[in-house]
This record gives structure tokens, C-alpha cells and sequence, in this order.
């Protein structure tokens, strides 16, 4: 699912990704990075992420700048297909590499119930799917990279979300 963000939405909320990293900064909040990228560009990416979701649904974005760490990001209460037929507690994960796949690590959030896989591209961005919590962190999906053990799903083992 394809969603456009105006320049004016990326600024916004990479500087909300920004502040949620300053915030985790001086709360001295250690950040599980798989990739080695720079934690401020990670933070600034889920925001954009997080936002594009929203904006595909009609959500709520939560615009908290506290440190979020172990919590959903929202609830999808506006979508039901055959398999989401009740309001669900819901964690975004984005990338900017086209071919990303779906990643969580170790640290298991008892509050979410599914994963949301998008691929961030400035203006052109893409809500690749969802996993549930069961379907995904299980010992099936475990990986061990530099960083310790975390989840891995492949892209193509993800549901895609119907269009709205």
C-alpha cells in the first residue's frame, strides 16, 4: 500500500523522530541498534514511519516525545479484514531499504499484538504488511547478528493490508 507524505509531513515528523531521541538521550535510554546506523536517523525514520501508518488509516499519531521504549505505538481500531476483526494493539517498524525485511529485538513487548512492516521513501512510502505477536516472535524467526539475538520475518512472509 502506497502512501505520499509532503515534504512539510517528512520535516515535521523527523523533528518529533528528533525530540523522541533527545528525550531517550537524557533519560539515558539505551537504543538495541541491529543495523549500526545512527540512533537519531533510526528515531527520525520510525516517527516518518509511524506517521505514514496513521495517515493510511486515519489514526491517531501520538505525538509524546517521552521515551517510548516497550510500547505499542497505537491501536488499529479503523481497519478489519478477514484476519483483523477487532481493534489491535499495533508497533510500527520501518526501513529505507526497499527490500527490508521485518525486525524486533529481544526485548519482547508484552502490549503489542501486531507488527507493521514499512519501508520509508520520502515522499513515496509503502505499507509492506503485518505479522501477529505469535506469528512472529518465536523461536522460527529467531536470528543471532552483532548486536545479540532479535526476530527476522521476511518481507514476502508478511500479510498485506487491503486498501482502505
Amino acid at each position: 500500500m502506497i502512501v505520499l507524505l509532503t515534504p512539510e509531513e517528512i520535516e515535521c515528523y523527523s523533528e518529533v523522530g528528533n525530540q523522541r531521541y533527545n528525550a531517550c538521550v537524557k533519560a539515558n535510554v539505551k537504543d538495541t541498534i541491529r543495523s549500526g546506523q545512527d540512533p537519531q536517523k533510526i528515531h527520525r525514520l520510525g516517527a516518518v514511519g509511524e506517521y505514514v501508518f496513521c495517515k493510511a488509516f486515519g489514526l491517531k499519531f501520538d505525538l509524546c516525545t517521552k521515551p517510548r521504549s516497550g510500547s505499542e505505538d497505537g491501536i488499529l481500531d479503523t481497519y478489519t479484514d478477514e484476519n483483523i476483526k477487532r481493534p489491535l494493539r499495533y508497533d510500527v517498524k520501518s526501513t529505507k531499504n526497499e527490500e527490508g525485511h521485518l525486525w524486533a529485538t529481544r526485548k519482547i513487548n508484552k502490549d503489542v499484538e501486531l507488527y507493521v512492516l514499512v519501508h520509508v521513501g520520502g515522499e513515496i512510502n509503502e505499507i509492506v504488511g503485518y505479522a501477529f505477536k505469535e506469528d512472529f516472535i518465536n523461536k522460527e524467526h529467531e536470528v543471532t547478528t552483532e548486536s545479540g539475538l532479535c526476530y527476522q520475518m521476511y518481507r514476502s512472509e508478511l500479510t498485506p493490508f487491503i486498501e482502505p
